[in-house]
């Protein structure tokens, strides 16, 4: 899909119904196939075509201890859920940790020991690899071989290391740092070579999120000035030597085409072209309910989030009609 080049003013969307769902929702990821992956604080579900396919309630996936459950990071294009399966998502760099790497596969949990500790599953890629993160080294899992990822030795700060996600071609985004401060710096790798890309300023912290197969990767950057807390989206493209921030902002994900979901104040928002769309606008929710951020996009166009109305949250799904 190319049109995304030609685009001169803002698409069209249709929202599509998820059905009833039990609990205020979390978390919701979208597949290339059109899988999407919910999550509540009752249930996980997967939909597609139309309806849901299975609902697994979080007490069922074994002995449940208070705030154990499951939570969602990837759906992959054969439908299988990615993530990690403890108290929430994993607290890497802590010594804390205490979730596993885990799938979820037509409901039931299985929980990878094999990656050698408490962690997650950050990505699924095309060809069913696997990546995440798991007692503070990455891991890849390919054709069933894992692969626990080296320490990078030619950063100072590089004795932890985590991967966060896996374009089409194969190449990795994540992170090295040093245990003893907490600092990290975001990488790229390619064929064997490492991208570094800038590091946060001081008193910051960043944090990336999304790798597409043109190399542009996007994430968030959080400051704090004068006790106040300060979100910006950040986005590297490949060849640049400079990061593009989006004031008062955070960017979640970026499909092949360069389009960009997540949100500005307060908003979801897609960017196509460095233009912010208000998908609010685009596709206007019910009323009284407001998209307040985008998760997730696949290549199609289709992005999904979270919406509100007043303590009450749900999933949404918006499906790309035509560029104008």
């Amino acid at each position: 899909m190319v049109l995304a080049l030609l685009l001169v003013s803002a698409p069209s969307f249709a929202s599509v119904p998820l059905g009833e769902l039990q609990g205020n929702a979390t978390r919701v990821r979208i597949s290339d196939s059109g899988y999407v992956a919910i999550s509540t604080m009752d249930s996980i579900y997967l939909w597609q075509g139309g309806k849901v396919r299975w609902r697994a309630t979080q007490r069922k996936f074994g002995p449940y201890e208070g705030d154990r459950y499951f939570g969602i990071r990837v759906v992959a294009n054969d439908g299988t859920i990615g993530g990690s399966y403890g108290n929430g998502a994993p607290l890497f760099m802590s010594g804390l940790e205490q979730s596993e790497a885990a799938l979820l596969k037509n409901g039931k949990l299985k929980v990878l020991n094999e990656t050698g500790g408490s962690g997650e599953v950050a990505d699924i890629a095309s060809d069913g690899t696997i990546i995440g993160s798991s007692s503070w080294r990455g891991f890849i899992i390919r054709r069933g071989r894992k692969t626990i990822w080296k320490p990078v030795t030619n950063w100072p700060n590089g004795n932890i290391s985590k991967l966060l996600a896996v374009n089409s071609k194969g190449d990795y985004l994540g992170k090295s740092s040093r245990f003893a401060t907490y600092q990290s710096t975001p990488f790229v790798y390619s064929k064997g070579k490492y991208t570094w890309l800038l590091a946060g300023l001081d008193n910051s912290f960043i944090e990336v999120n999304d790798l597409n197969s043109g190399g542009t990767v996007v994430g968030i950057q959080l400051a704090w000035k004068d006790g106040v807390r300060e979100i910006d989206g950040l986005i590297w493209r490949e060849g640049s030597a400079k990061r593009q921030v989006i004031p008062d902002a955070s960017l979640n994900a970026v499909n092949d085409n360069g389009w960009i979901v997540g949100q500005s104040g307060g908003k979801a928002c897609v960017w196509i072209d460095n233009v912010a769309h208000d998908l609010n606008a685009l596709a206007p929710p019910e009323t009284g309910w407001v998209r307040t951020e985008a998760q997730g996009i696949n290549r199609n166009g289709s992005i999904v989030g979270i919406e509100k109305k007043g303590e009450a949250t749900r999933p949404f799904l918006l499906r790309l009609k035509s560029l104008s």
